[in-house]
């Protein structure tokens, strides 16, 4: 970690610049484990690497690094992360589109829509 921070690089699966204080989705994860009793080898060292992680950087693990975490600490198939964060992706894509139907104003401001305006739906007759 420390070879790849003196080259510049970042650490995979640290920090989060929405999240400056950590990332709540990794401590959410963490907290499941612990609540299933998960302890072996890979739960170990993922836990020596958030804080070696920490340690050298003041900044804490996200969701990709704790979705890793979790899929090698209960041997999910290398493709778990990726499919666990695309399908929280979209439950919450369509909750805030359900949330923006039913108010008016702009929920996330920070984000600017630059599409087509969303047309309704032609009547159909039966």
């Amino acid at each position: 970690m420390a070879a790849r921070l003196q080259r510049g690089q970042t650490l995979p699966g640290i920090g989060q610049f929405l999240y400056p204080d950590g990332d709540p989705r990794y401590g959410a994860l963490i907290e499941a484990l612990d609540r299933k009793g998960f302890d072996n080898e890979s739960r170990q060292t993922a836990e020596s690497l958030a804080k070696a992680a920490i340690d050298l950087t003041d900044l804490a693990p996200n969701i990709d690094f704790g979705l890793a975490t979790v899929q090698r600490t209960i041997g999910l198939p290398t493709i778990a992360p990726l499919a666990i964060f695309a399908v929280g992706r979209c439950v919450g894509w369509i909750a805030h589109a359900q949330e923006q139907y039913e108010n008016p104003d702009l929920i996330r401001p920070r984000a600017r829509y630059v599409g087509e305006s969303p047309q309704p739906a032609p009547a159909t007759s039966k």
